[in-house]
């Protein structure tokens, strides 16, 4: 194929001056409308997720001087899976900008820069009108905030779409710098590299001068990402690799958190209606793909929708196979694609019925696409939970590092498996159970010793209480004896209705030693719910002395458990089945214990008292 012919091809609407207009007029439509939308949103208290304080901790160690390190006091490490992003967020810290803010400020523009690539797009297969929607829409639904706040994601996704728009119009150098950039950004994004250079092969413009800029960037960083850290893949992505599918799932292409983000409508529905009924979860995801698949493979220009679909079966194929987290994050990318290719195959859909009935097919389809697209927009500004939310909050994980800063010492350290606003608020150095941070955890994280860290009796540890989940990481921490005889609740962190998380301090062991009489169980540190729904479940730190003269064992058949009574005012005893949480570990006498003790609400309302007891199995 010649050059010439490409160019023909590749901008069917240039030649029209009108359809010119059209595109600009949607693209200031967009950019306002989601500019507006997100600087709406902008608080002193949504700065980010969790996960992207891992980054400005990067960030700002960097901008110090320190280098790519997460606590000072470690070795170079790629813990943030984004370094050119990192890199970007430093320049901004030299320049006294606040990093937390400057990453918001960068989403808020990728996102809106994102959205008018879509609109671009779907005008260079004529079928504008879909473009829009799907910008319109994910504006509304607030991706960027509820999905992607603080994170890389939307830089990654603009570079993603610009990449391959650019080589799409003939901009072949540029196409395949901006798709290196995306690369470096995040490793993830070699899944566009390809594309976009399979792209310039097959149109024979893959020539040493449109592929050396972006060559040039992608080797410099591979060497000097292998010299620094030993390898180019991130230490946070090879510690996802290896966690247990209990910690936080695994990636699916068949997530709700997928079909969540592409069609924002589907949130409307209540959660079991789809989690409790796999055949219409599995019926909603294959209509989406194939309609997606479909509109790739028949919309025109041939190049461009394929090149967005082999991208979305590169990146899908791609998380599949590494078996990473299921993080809402890793959905968007694809998500937005998604919504694209099924918006414009639903309005060629709609153009090829009217065609049939002998209708003016590119009026009907514009109107029928423009007018369900508003109404998917009304729908959701009137009913969308998100969207009326009230005063927003600062995150738990930021609180925590707040109090840790105000009560810390110099020197004190903090053992957590959600570290990036722990870290970055507190200043303290802090050890990452999972490893995103710290290479030397994977070995733990292969055998699934979760508690690893613990064992060095850090200053703080933070976590979420036990209680009767299974989750992993939580039971690894409060079944480990040197977290259970060192560590007493500091400060209690309320979180949901049924979850609260708590900084817990070191203190001084106590040892064995004489006690008087038998007189059972001395309570230290207690809690009691002051108020919880009908047959909830929550849990409570408690701490307790060995006030007996003999050991509390944590082994059958003479296990020690920690319960409790419910008292109606009345004084009848409530009728709900008590739990046991058994002791983590032997306790000697004179010893103490921390124990997260599950309680189960009463089977009726009312207003009960409650009492903690200690019962041993043996009667």
């Amino acid at each position: 194929m010649s050059s010439d012919l490409l160019a023909v091809t590749a901008q069917p609407g240039l030649a029209r001056a009108k359809d010119v207009r059209a595109l600009i007029a949607a693209i200031a439509l967009v950019a306002v409308f989601s500019a507006a939308i997100l600087t709406s949103y902008v608080t002193q208290t949504r700065l980010g997720l969790d996960d992207a304080y891992i980054t400005y901790q990067y960030a700002r160690n960097i901008a110090q001087g320190h280098g790519f390190v997460f606590n000072l006091t470690d070795r170079s490490s790629l813990g943030t899976s984004a370094p050119l992003y990192a890199l970007l967020l430093a320049l901004g810290g030299l320049l006294g900008i606040g990093i937390p803010q400057l990453s918001i400020g960068i989403g808020l523009v990728a996102t809106t820069i994102a959205l008018c690539l879509v609109v671009c797009i779907a005008w260079e297969c004529d079928l504008l009108p879909a473009g829009v929607v799907v910008a319109l829409v994910a504006s509304v639904a607030q991706l960027y905030w509820h999905y992607w706040e603080g994170m890389e994601t939307p830089f990654c996704l603009a570079l993603t779409l610009a990449s391959i728009w650019t080589a799409f119009r003939g901009w072949g150098a540029l196409g395949f710098a901006l798709a290196a950039v995306a690369t470096v950004t995040r490793l993830d994004a070699a899944a566009v590299l390809v594309v976009v250079g399979l792209l310039l092969v097959l149109a024979r413009h893959a020539s040493w001068r449109t592929l050396a800029p972006g060559a040039a960037l992608l080797i410099s960083w591979l060497i000097l990402a292998t010299a620094l850290f030993g390898s180019p893949v991130p230490t946070s992505g090879r510690a996802k690799m290896v966690h247990d599918s209990d910690i936080s799932g695994r990636f699916s292409i068949t997530s709700l958190a997928l079909t969540y983000q592409a069609l924002p409508i589907t949130r409307l529905v209540a959660v079991d209606r789809y989690g409790n009924h796999p055949r219409r979860t599995m019926a909603l995801v294959a209509t989406l793909y194939l309609v997606s698949v479909a509109s790739a493979a028949l919309i025109r220009p041939r190049w461009l929708s394929m090149a967005l679909g082999a991208w979305l079966v590169a990146y899908l194929t791609g998380y599949e196979l590494l078996r990473v987290p299921n993080f809402p994050w890793y959905y968007g990318p694809p998500a937005v694609v998604i919504a694209l290719l099924f918006w414009m195959g639903l309005q060629a859909g709609i153009a090829l019925i009217a065609r049939a009935l002998g209708w003016p097919a590119r009026l009907v389809a514009a109107v029928a696409t423009s007018t369900l697209g508003l109404a998917c927009v009304v729908v959701l500004v009137a009913w969308t939970p998100w969207l009326a939310e009230g005063t927003p909050t600062d995150k738990i994980q930021v609180v925590a590092g707040r109090w840790l800063r105000d009560h810390a010492a110099p020197g004190d350290n903090v053992v957590a498996f959600e570290i990036g606003a722990v870290a970055y608020v507190s200043g303290l150095r802090t050890i990452d159970l999972l490893g995103l941070t710290d290479p030397a955890a994977r070995v733990h994280l292969r055998s699934n010793d979760f508690a690893w860290a613990i064992r060095d009796l850090p200053k703080y540890v933070f976590s979420i209480e036990r209680g009767t989940g299974s989750w992993p990481v939580a039971k690894a921490i409060f079944d480990e004896c040197a977290f259970a005889l060192n560590y007493r609740p500091a400060v209690r962190l309320p979180f949901r209705e049924d979850t609260d998380y708590v900084v817990y301090r070191r203190t001084l062991e106590e040892g064995p030693k004489r006690t008087r009489g038998t007189s059972g169980a001395e309570w230290l540190d207690i809690s009691y719910p002051t108020s919880m729904r009908v047959g909830r479940t929550v849990a409570h730190s408690l701490v307790l002395r060995n006030a007996s003269d003999s050991s509390w064992k944590a082994r059958m058949p003479e296990v020690a458990s920690v319960t409790y009574e419910w008292h109606e005012e009345a004084g009848r005893v409530g009728t709900t089945q008590a739990l046991r949480t058994p002791l983590p570990c032997a306790v000697e006498p004179g010893q103490r214990v921390l124990v997260s003790a599950a309680v189960r609400a009463p089977d009726q309302p009312g207003t009960y008292t409650m009492t903690w007891r200690l019962v041993h199995d043996d009667g």
